[in-house]
């Protein structure tokens, strides 16, 4: 029988020395066999490959941030993201009109679009009747740099100290009626 350390955020073995860690395969690999752990590993990642068409990131650890549907944000409990959250909106639910932000946003601690927040654009019709405001940039990756003491340093990778920064993604497609080039802009989150 395994026993694991009892603080619910460590996968270690009970009674392990050191530090608490949540990576899966430290704890199983003195017992299980190398399919199994490969397994288990593959266990601990979510979205499907071909996410970052949407713009999530593919194969993200399970205690990274998490991205909440604005459409879902009312069923969830944000004290349970230890890790950290954003909030994906559609701009149909953004925007009323062409530089028109919705009223529910306005003053809106909550879901605060370039902080906890973006907006993903889909389609062209969306982009075109409904742009991004004249001062948003498109998301991106920050590290920090230790010269500056700011987080400067544009990045494709999401270890170390990073932020996201910027407002919205694109990810349009040529699909459908309008068959103009595809528009893929903005890390995957």
């Amino acid at each position: 029988m395994i026993h694991l350390c009892e603080n619910p955020n460590c996968n270690l073995l009970a009674n392990h020395k050191g530090n608490h860690s949540f990576i899966y395969k430290k704890a199983w690999e003195t017992n299980f066999n190398e399919d199994d752990i490969n397994k288990i590993q593959k266990a601990g990642y979510c979205t499907p490959r071909g996410g970052a068409k949407g713009g999530y990131q593919n194969h993200v650890n399970r205690n990274s941030k998490v991205i909440i549907p604005y459409e879902k944000l009312s069923e969830v409990n944000l004290d349970n993201y230890k890790d950290g959250y954003v909030i994906r909106l559609f701009p149909s639910q953004y925007f009323t009109g062409k530089h028109t932000v919705n009223s529910a946003f306005i003053d809106n601690p909550d879901v605060i679009v370039g902080s906890n927040a973006f907006v993903l654009y889909r389609t062209y019709e969306d982009y075109e009747t409904l742009p991004p405001l004249f001062d948003w940039k498109i998301r991106s990756v920050l590290k920090y740099n230790k010269t500056t003491k700011k987080y400067d340093i544009p990045s494709n990778d999401r270890r170390g100290n990073i932020i996201d920064s910027g407002h919205y993604l694109l990810r349009i497609s040529n699909s459908g009626t309008n068959k103009k080039k595809n528009q893929f802009e903005g890390p995957a989150q």
